[in-house]
């Protein structure tokens, strides 16, 4: 199985068995539970340890760079996605809380969450794929939900979100 055959409906999550439009019409509840999917919805070029899961190919990133309707499916996911943390993208591509952020916010703004480094590989992924203006804007966020909640994200957390996001080396790393 490869990125681009789960993208195009061609092959499931193993674990779940769900396909990409299936994950993405999860509840938040099953959404937010499903983290075998991550190494497939935000592909990197090193495997998933945790799942075993195929790293993405220099051919395949070049599809996500200039294939429209690829880009599209992605684009769909990062939303799906920023809705699970409570957030959504304005017209201007401004990343912003929901009104009823300070309760979806309990799902993952806590002391050493597991949902940071999902954060980590979203960030990474969107880098990698050319969603850089998202990615930044999804950081920035981040560092707003840190100083309205403050001393819920660690600092070794913040400062792997930003290597995430300015150190090349974190998404074009195989290892």
């Amino acid at each position: 199985m490869t990125i681009l055959d789960f993208y195009n409906k061609k092959s499931k999550d193993i674990s779940s068995w769900l396909d990409i439009d299936q994950i993405l019409n999860l509840n938040d509840l099953e959404f937010g539970q499903l983290s075998s999917a991550n190494h497939l919805l935000f592909p990197l070029r090193k495997t998933s340890r945790r799942f075993g899961g195929p790293g993405i190919t220099d051919q395949e990133i070049h599809q996500f760079k200039t294939n429209l309707s690829l880009r599209k499916k992605y684009f769909n996911v990062v939303l799906r996605t920023l809705k699970y943390f409570g957030f959504n993208i304005d017209s201007s591509g401004n990343i912003n809380m929901f009104d009823n952020f300070s309760e979806v916010k309990s799902r993952w703004v806590k002391k050493y969450s597991v949902e940071y480094s999902r954060i980590s590989r979203i960030l990474q992924s969107m880098m990698l794929l050319g969603f850089d203006k998202i990615a930044y804007n999804f950081y920035n966020i981040l560092l707003e939900v840190d100083s309205v909640f403050p001393g819920e994200i660690d600092n070794r957390t913040k400062k792997y979100w930003e290597l995430s996001v300015y150190d090349k080396g974190y998404w074009e790393s195989k290892i």
